[in-house]
C-alpha cells in the first residue's frame, strides 16, 4: 500500500535531481488544482486521502493491464 506514496514522492525527487523545472511547474500546478477544488468538498484528510486512493487503484491497474 505505500508503494504508490513512494512513486509520488520519488517523481518529485527526479524532476528536482534532473533540473526539470518546466515539468516541476507543471506537477505543481495540477497538485494546487486538485487541492483547490476538493480541499473545500472534502478537507485536507479527505482529499489526501482520495489522491492516494486513485493513485494507488491507478498503480494496480497499470501492473495488472500490463
Amino acid at each position: 500500500a505505500l508503494l504508490p506514496a513512494y512513486f509520488q514522492w520519488y517523481i518529485f525527487y527526479f524532476v528536482i535531481k534532473r533540473k526539470k523545472w518546466v515539468d516541476l511547474a507543471w506537477m505543481t500546478s495540477f497538485y494546487v488544482r486538485i487541492f483547490l477544488t476538493y480541499v473545500p468538498l472534502l478537507g485536507l484528510k479527505g482529499s489526501l486521502g482520495l489522491l492516494f486512493l486513485v493513485r494507488f487503484l491507478e498503480s494496480n491497474w497499470f501492473v495488472w493491464v500490463t
